[in-house]
């Protein structure tokens, strides 16, 4: 009988071992696979968001040029465009989205996961140290310029991935990166979302942005 109860607690033991184990990523709707980080009580994507569909398998309007990007913002329709329509660069930089994109209800995020508010990049920012913990949240490679030993170790891995202009024009790759988050800035000159910028600099510039231009999107775990 001592016997039996060893062997139970052995098999019981073990279950609850690997129900423990927790996934380090997540794959969207098109099989694209992410590294995930869990810093402070947030779980977020270490990688910039690649998806061309929706969360319900909708296709996300493609901006293969300016014009296109212009006609798709000015009727007020979700789309992403890749960097200078360069495919080579989806993998490392992901791709850019209007804000149209971001606050549609299909959820450009993978299932469980969502677009993260201001409050929950103000979160994040406290956990770095504030405003100057920008390079907490970089990754380091050289178009940074950074010191290793600000990096947190598996962080956010932000990346320079520059932007999409009103107009349609690519800018800023290699020297900034833009995150939208989902929360609407109050403008009576139009719809704004909060967003986080990053250059060279340790300051985490707390902006907001219009719907009409392209940026990164990071995603954030439903709690």
């Amino acid at each position: 009988m001592k016997n039996c109860l060893i062997i139970y607690l052995v098999i019981f033991l073990l279950g609850c071992k690997k129900d423990s184990v927790t996934t380090n990523y997540v794959i969207d709707i098109d099989g694209n696979k992410y590294q995930t980080i869990t810093i402070g009580n947030q779980t977020w994507m270490a990688e910039n968001l690649r998806t061309t569909h929706y969360q319900n398998g909708d296709a996300i309007a493609f901006a293969v040029n300016g014009d296109s990007w212009c006609s798709n913002t000015k009727s007020k329709i979700g789309a992403y465009a890749n960097y200078f329509n360069n495919s080579d660069s989806i993998i490392f930089y992901g791709r850019l989205y209007n804000g149209f994109a971001v606050v549609d209800n299909r959820n450009l995020a993978p299932e469980g996961w969502h677009i993260p508010t201001n409050d929950e990049l103000l979160e994040l920012k406290a956990f770095v140290g504030g405003e100057y913990g920008a390079d907490k949240l970089k990754e380091n490679i050289s178009s940074w310029f950074l010191n290793s030993d600000t990096v947190i170790k598996n962080g956010l891995n932000i990346r320079p991935s520059g932007a999409i202009s009103i107009e349609g024009h690519p800018y800023g790759i290699d020297a900034a990166a833009h995150i939208w988050s989902s929360t609407e800035f109050d403008n009576q000159y139009g719809r704004w979302l909060w967003i986080w910028s990053f250059n060279f600099s340790s300051y985490i510039n707390h902006n907001y942005d219009c719907f009409y231009e392209g940026l990164s999107v990071r995603c954030i775990k439903n709690k």
